[in-house]
């Protein structure tokens, strides 16, 4: 894929493409740049959804959204490791090939990175959160791999 053209190059092509003198065609300007007339189409029609002046999502909101997925996905891989842990919990003692360490739910998940091969319990009565503690500290265990 070709790297992407800087932003103030885009900005400046699209300055020039707006401030242009009547009968010059997009497709000049964009031969003038050396870049692809639909690319300049598109660069022409962000600027106007980032103004405001076209319908769509601004590349603001298409960050936040992304950010935002980004954070559903890890909170939905947390709940999914504790839901195992709960699993985990009621089935009783735990297997020996198992590996386990403390840790926070957050790192448990990048610790073993599949959620469906973790198990959580809690240490110590002393390692208990305090209520409304954020990082809670568990035991995670690796489960041996499903499909091995």
């Amino acid at each position: 894929m070709p790297k992407p053209y800087p932003s103030e190059f885009r900005d400046d092509v699209v300055r020039v493409a707006r401030n242009c003198e009547p009968g010059v065609t997009i497709e000049q300007i964009a031969k003038d740049f050396g870049v692809h007339p639909m690319t300049l189409q598109k660069w022409l029609h962000r600027a106007k959804v980032d103004e405001g002046t076209a319908p769509g999502p601004s590349r603001t909101e298409s960050a936040e959204n992304r950010e935002l997925r980004q954070r559903v996905r890890l909170l939905e891989q947390e709940n999914e490791v504790l839901r195992r842990a709960a699993a985990y919990l009621s089935q009783g003692a735990g297997c020996s090939e198992c590996e386990t360490r403390t840790m926070t739910v957050r790192r448990a998940v990048r610790f073993v990175g599949d959620p469906r091969r973790v198990a959580l319990a809690w240490g110590c009565g002393s390692d208990r959160p305090a209520p409304g503690s954020i990082d809670v500290h568990v035991v995670v265990t690796r489960l041996p791999d499903p499909s091995a």
